[in-house]
């Protein structure tokens, strides 16, 4: 009687300790009973998004203001043609006396082709003025031009700044367009990135969710003693670690979400910030991008229009104006100066032809030595970006091919992932039955689900690899749309 006293005592011990960690286990998981699914109802689609980017985005207003900013230095440059009045004055009278009045003023209009048209009217008076420049009493008026013969006759320091300043335009328009493609890279990867964010955040939610559902099921069976007590305990461990997958996984939607904001402004220039409400593209409904395998060939050969390499043929072109105007200065200066005099007073008859001023002006050096040196400095400057430019196309080319393969492989690897993701739902839909027979166990439930979730993840990064691989290879090429 002693004996079964005794074993009596020790299975009430064990049932009360057996409902007592059953107890705990109920109180400890309502802390994790927070899985909510709150009104997911707002789609930001990828197109609607990455035109509010390209359109209202600091660095896109930027980059139009690049092109602007050429524009202003054409404008400069296109000032050292612009008319100029010119006027002086020189006066001197002591004790009552007017030594001289020399007074000068006129017009200077430079021609785009080198000579200078200048109009002029002068008065000098005085009774010491220098009988060189004693003149009518009306005055006299003189018309002429400035004309370099030799050096300066086909190019000169200011239509070497002009055609500098339409070159640098140019340039300007492809610094713009790099711009544009690196903000349409960047905000394209932070978009497609939240995407994958938030499919893995609804699948960890949806996990955790149901790994509460089953910890109360083995809870009830367990109350009544038709499952071990380690179930139990195995079953709310699986809940810790989908809380923790779920946990890690709102953390990441949540950066990218906040990267994605950095990207989106208003039309007042102002950050724009989305709702809880407002979710992206649904990963599952993507449309796979497959290349065709022709079209490599394709982008290669319009390697050479990307505006990183047409950089090279801008500056390449700016040597060449500068080598042009060095190549001028081994010529002579030979300047001829030609003037038409003529009597201000309409009615005049001094008004002939062979009334006129002129005189040449000529400067040689004799060996030359800086002239041929900048026009070697200028060659090899040409000789530099052309190797330059040689070793950019082939990096890249094989940039492009390098993201083409990653297009082609993550195409294939999405039909892949697909595959092994069907199949390990039905593996997991088969184990759950099995479990509920009795013929499985909680085990292998939980390694079933983890290859189910693994395989998801998969799934959803070889998709968003597809998106951006896609991105990147007309990315590397410089042909995005950025109209």
């Amino acid at each position: 009687m002693k004996k079964t006293k005794n074993n009596s005592s020790t299975t009430k011990s064990f049932i009360i300790s057996r409902y007592s960690v059953i107890i705990f286990l109920i109180h400890t998981s309502a802390i994790y009973q927070s899985v909510v699914a709150g009104p997911r109802d707002s789609t930001l689609g990828y197109a609607q998004y990455i035109s509010l980017v390209m359109k209202n985005h600091p660095l896109a207003l930027q980059a139009d203001l690049i092109p602007q900013n050429a524009e202003m230095l054409i404008s400069k440059a296109k000032s050292a043609f612009d008319p100029t009045l010119l006027f002086s004055w020189d006066n001197k009278n002591f004790n009552d006396k007017n030594y001289y009045s020399i007074l000068e003023g006129g017009l200077k209009l430079p021609l785009r082709y080198g000579p200078d048209l200048k109009f002029f009217y002068d008065q000098n008076t005085g009774t010491q003025l220098n009988p060189e420049a004693s003149l009518p009493s009306d005055g006299l008026m003189r018309s002429g031009i400035e004309l370099p013969l030799l050096q300066g006759l086909l190019m000169d320091r200011r239509r070497t700044d002009l055609t500098k300043a339409k070159i640098n335009k140019n340039l300007s328009e492809n610094e713009r367009k790099l711009v544009l493609l690196d903000l349409y890279f960047e905000a394209s990867r932070a978009y497609w990135q939240w995407t994958e964010s938030y499919a893995v955040l609804k699948l960890q939610e949806e996990m955790y969710s149901k790994a509460l559902e089953r910890f109360d099921a083995v809870k009830r069976t367990s109350l009544l003693e038709d499952r071990p007590l380690l179930d139990t305990i195995e079953a709310y461990i699986q809940v810790q670690n989908r809380n923790f997958a779920y946990m890690q996984s709102a953390l990441l939607y949540t950066n990218q979400k906040a990267l994605v904001n950095v990207y989106l402004w208003n039309d007042s220039h102002y950050p724009m910030e989305l709702s809880a409400t407002v979710i992206p593209d649904n990963i599952k409904e993507l449309a796979l991008s497959e290349p065709d395998s022709n079209l490599i060939s394709d982008i290669l050969s319009l390697v050479n229009e990307h505006p990183a390499l047409q950089q090279y043929s801008n500056k390449k072109e700016l040597v060449k104006a500068d080598l042009r105007l060095n190549r001028e200065q081994f010529k002579p200066q030979l300047n001829l100066q030609y003037y038409w005099l003529t009597s201000p007073v309409i009615n005049s008859n001094n008004r002939k032809l062979d009334n006129n001023k002129w005189g040449l002006q000529f400067y040689s050096p004799i060996i030359f030595r800086k002239e041929r040196a900048e026009v070697n400095i200028a060659k090899l400057k040409l000789q530099d970006l052309s190797y330059e430019q040689s070793l950019k196309v082939a990096q890249q080319s094989y940039k492009i091919s390098t993201a083409f393969n990653e297009w082609l492989t993550a195409a294939e690897q999405v039909n892949l992932t697909g595959q092994i993701r069907i199949r390990s739902e039905k593996m997991l839909e088969g184990e759950k039955k099995l479990f509920t027979l009795g013929e499985s166990s909680l085990f292998m439930i939980n390694q079933r689900e983890q290859d189910f979730i693994n395989s998801n993840l998969r799934y959803y990064e070889a998709v968003i690899k597809n998106r951006l691989a896609e991105i990147r290879t007309y990315y590397q090429a410089g042909t995005l749309n950025l109209q």
